[in-house]
């Protein structure tokens, strides 16, 4: 961590459910949140700007993470499903 202080907001006024886990792209470019309205935003990190919305997930996100070589995501959820995003 290079400041020890809040560097951006990342949201919108539509989103109005919790975010229940997050995780970085290997370049640190992409931030993936898995929110409780059973979707996945997508954010770009320089901009503060929703660049996706993964839908698929018939329940809230539980967990999300990136494969250490970045070519995919994937997310569990309290819908009892693992799914691979690429």
């Amino acid at each position: 961590m290079r400041a020890d202080k809040e560097v951006a907001i990342f949201t919108k006024d539509s989103i109005i459910f919790g975010v229940n886990s997050i995780d970085f792209s290997v370049s640190g470019r992409l931030l993936f949140a898995g929110y409780n309205d059973y979707t996945v935003n997508v954010w770009d990190t320089l901009k503060s700007q929703r660049v996706c919305l993964l839908y698929g997930h018939e329940n809230k996100v539980s967990c999300l993470q990136i494969s250490p070589d970045g070519t995919c995501l994937s997310t569990g959820s309290w819908d009892y499903t693992l799914r691979i995003w690429a």
